[in-house]
């Protein structure tokens, strides 16, 4: 099965208080931050943080009313890529 594991992503609403919490504070480096300002890459060693502010997860996976909200969604997402998605899930189901 062609699956790799990308990295970890937090949904955050406090975004540029997260990056700087961990860029300034923990020391993550900031190896990527998108032009929108909305979302970034911080790596410590061998570990990659990707944070993400709510809104624009919510845009991404059409859930708009559902993801804005804290206390109703999870925080959390695993990110995993794929060459062929639809093989590697009828991997996955068998």
């Amino acid at each position: 099965m062609d699956l790799n594991f990308k990295g970890t992503r937090l949904l955050v609403s406090d975004f540029a208080g997260c990056v700087g919490f961990y860029h300034k504070t923990l020391g993550f480096d900031l190896i990527y931050q998108a032009q929108s300002g909305e979302e970034a890459d911080l790596k410590m060693g061998d570990t990659t943080l990707n944070l993400i502010k709510r809104s624009s997860m919510s845009k991404i996976v059409g859930m708009a009313d559902n993801l804005d909200d804290d206390n109703l969604t999870d925080n959390v997402a695993l990110i995993f890529t794929t060459l062929n998605l639809d093989e590697t899930c009828k991997q996955l189901e068998a």
